[in-house]
């Protein structure tokens, strides 16, 4: 089914995908952010 719709609309597909990496990027970057300045003010 996945591959079908991505031969049908791949502008779509490739749009969704690329707007669920970046919303996944930018969880992981805050994630990373609050731990390093949680282990900074630990180390303090």
């Amino acid at each position: 089914m996945g591959l079908v719709c991505a031969l049908f609309a791949p502008g779509v597909v490739r749009r969704r995908l690329g707007d669920t990496l970046n919303t996944l990027l930018a969880l992981a970057n805050e994630a990373l952010f609050k731990s390093r300045r949680a282990w900074r003010q630990a180390d303090r």
